[in-house]
């Protein structure tokens, strides 16, 4: 694979993040002191009954299968995010199949949020209810290495790649990509799909239009905002033109890879592209 395709794919994808910093957290001191610290809580003597059948056979489980600061460290992952804060409700899920003393979603639910109140009456993070909607956000009190913080910071969806996708051999195919995406799974499709349409998608070289590149997006998302612009510049500085990779939904209807750049997004964003190939539109037929 191309080194400098490789490169972009570590900088910005959730699982290379995440893998650095699970890395980091099982060799930080913090991890054993707070399994302990939750081992004993879950050993406590609580009111209700369910609660404590519940608590009781997934403290069993932990300690039989030396899980705990496994668990843990999921945990704790999950509560790092862009700009240092994370939703509850998206760690919830992020968490949650690692309950695996129950199927219920909502026992797992609940039992990762009670070691987010463990850790938050530990001081491990603050709480703080944010943003037009009144989520609850958890913000980690422990600071992170510089090179790992910025790595956080820069997780968001893939951008573009910079080489031209090798073609699609069937609706099974995964992308021999650094993160291990999967653009096209079978998708609810027993049979043959039409590859050769993505195929003439995929190695359709696209390029960042120049007029639209000195102008910002009008948006109330500053977020999505800087992504888009650091989408550009990190394409500006490796390639004057790049590749969408294109896969179908379970209907068969296609959609474009990414997100802070995208052929398909509102109209500021389709304007911010140009075919690589470019030809002079005249009045002739």
């Amino acid at each position: 694979m191309n080194t400098t395709q490789q490169f972009i794919e570590q900088q910005y994808t959730q699982k290379f993040a995440n893998q650095q910093l699970k890395e980091y957290l099982s060799h930080s001191g913090l991890v054993d002191d707070w399994a302990d610290i939750y081992l004993n809580w879950l050993d406590s003597d609580f009111k209700w009954d369910v609660k404590k059948a519940r608590l009781q056979k997934w403290r069993d489980y932990l300690i039989a299968n030396g899980n705990a600061e496994d668990f843990i460290i999921e945990v704790l992952a999950a509560m790092f995010s862009i700009r240092g804060a994370s939703q509850v409700q998206a760690i919830l899920p992020m968490v949650s199949n690692s309950v695996v003393t129950t199927d219920s979603k909502k026992e797992q639910y609940t039992t990762v949020a009670e070691v987010l109140n463990v850790f938050q009456y530990g001081g491990l993070y603050r709480a703080y209810t944010g943003g037009e909607k009144g989520y609850r956000y958890v913000e980690p009190s422990i600071t992170l290495p510089d090179d790992l913080q910025l790595l956080l910071n820069n997780i968001q969806y893939l951008p573009p790649m910079i080489v031209e996708p090798e073609p699609v051999e069937n609706n099974r195919v995964k992308w021999a990509t650094f993160s291990k995406s999967i653009f096209l799974n079978g998708n609810h499709h027993d049979g043959i799909v039409d590859t050769e349409f993505l195929d003439i998608m995929n190695s359709t070289a696209m390029s960042i239009d120049p007029y639209m590149a000195r102008h910002d997006e009008e948006t109330d998302d500053s977020l999505l905002k800087i992504r888009s612009k650091a989408a550009v510049s990190m394409l500006n500085q490796f390639t004057d033109k790049f590749y969408f990779i294109y896969r179908y939904d379970a209907r068969l209807r296609s959609y474009a890879s990414g997100y802070q750049l995208s052929p398909q997004g509102n109209d500021y964003r389709k304007a911010q592209l140009n075919l690589h190939k470019r030809e002079i539109i005249k009045d002739t037929y």
